[in-house]
């Protein structure tokens, strides 16, 4: 008779991690989305190099507020009270670019409402994108800035101190925020051009933003090439190499907005990835807004006559407002393009993404 016998099944390790696998709940969106040490790590780095970044700006800043005379070449000009108030708002907006740093390092950034992180950070990336385009001339731009003024105000090196460090915060928070923001909102670094959809008012605001953007690139685009019409008069007379690389870089951001609206609204080129004219409009739009807030204030308070478009300078004054409203509008209508997207019938939210 024969024998039989009964064969167990053999468990292996494999088969148990396996069970394990499939058995296990599912990991919570967001830790499994920060359990990646590399990001977790170099969101770690590259924010606190931004937060040091800033760090010569803020103590130079601190020196002259307390009565310093730290690279000042005209002590006079800096006992005014208007350059008292002007030194404490700046080491504001350079505060405020610390508190953004670190909310790209921890995880209590993450919980942030989106408007509180998105909008201090565009105003800081259309801030500092000029800087960081131009930042390669700054030695030279400064030097000639000096030896053309009669009386300057400042030592060529603190441009050079400052510039390049605003240049290199300015990388470096760029940096931070893409790592922040492919693990916040990962949806909008994947997809194409023509997965969006419209809205039916976007092409006619889409037309206003970018034509005005449009004669704002222009304009700058003329004053670096040398032309002088609506500058103030003690502007044109004593331009520098600065001037004119600067106000290219101007021109330059607000073409880029002036290309890209267009192109996101009109969801073109189809195969375009999004994250590409996402960021020709952000740029864009920020640096116009950003400088063309920071040209009128600065302009009010040391030649308020210049700032109402008195002295000739009405055609400036005008290309400075245009700017700023073509600013606005750009980012209202790639703010309301973008939140479409994400709660869009044809587009889904990965796993972990919040929303904006």
């Amino acid at each position: 008779m024969r024998q039989v016998t009964r064969q167990e099944p053999q468990v292996t390790t494999a088969a148990v991690h396996e069970s394990m696998a499939h058995s296990a709940p599912a990991e919570h969106p967001e830790a499994s989305a920060a359990a990646g040490p590399k990001i977790e790590r170099s969101r770690i780095v590259v924010g606190y190099a931004a937060v040091a970044a800033t760090l010569p700006y803020l103590l130079l800043k601190v020196v002259w507020v307390y009565g310093g005379g730290l690279g000042i070449m005209d002590r006079e000009l800096a006992e005014g009270s208007t350059l008292f108030v002007a030194n404490l708002a700046t080491m504001g907006m350079d505060g405020v670019a610390v508190l953004i740093a670190l909310a790209f390092t921890h995880r209590w950034g993450q919980r942030l409402p989106a408007w509180l992180v998105l909008f201090p950070m565009w105003i800081a990336t259309g801030y500092l994108a000029p800087i960081v385009t131009i930042a390669p001339s700054t030695g030279v731009s400064a030097q000639d800035a000096v030896d053309k003024d009669p009386e300057p105000f400042l030592a060529s090196w603190v441009y050079v101190v400052v510039y390049g460090g605003f240049a290199i915060q300015g990388l470096l928070l760029a940096t931070a925020f893409v790592l922040y923001a492919r693990h916040r909102w990962a949806a909008a670094f994947r997809g194409r051009a023509g997965e969006m959809l419209p809205g039916a008012t976007h092409p006619v605001q889409s037309f206003l933003a970018s034509a005005s953007a449009a004669v704002v690139a222009a304009v700058h685009f003329a004053w670096a090439a040398g032309a002088t019409f609506g500058l103030p008069a003690d502007l044109a007379a004593h331009r520098t190499v600065g001037h004119y690389v600067t106000n290219a870089a101007y021109g330059a951001f607000a073409l880029a907005a002036a290309v890209g609206l267009p192109l996101l609204v009109h969801c073109i080129p189809r195969r375009a990835p999004v994250r590409l004219l996402v960021v020709l409009t952000w740029l864009g739009g920020g640096s116009m807004l950003a400088w063309g807030c920071w040209t009128l204030i600065t302009m009010g308070h040391a030649h308020p006559e210049a700032a109402l478009g008195h002295d000739g300078t009405t055609v400036y004054v005008l290309v400075t407002q245009m700017e700023i409203v073509a600013g606005a509008l750009v980012g209202a209508i790639g703010a309301h393009l973008l939140a479409e997207r994400f709660s869009g019938p044809r587009t889904q939210a990965s796993p972990g993404v919040t929303g904006l």
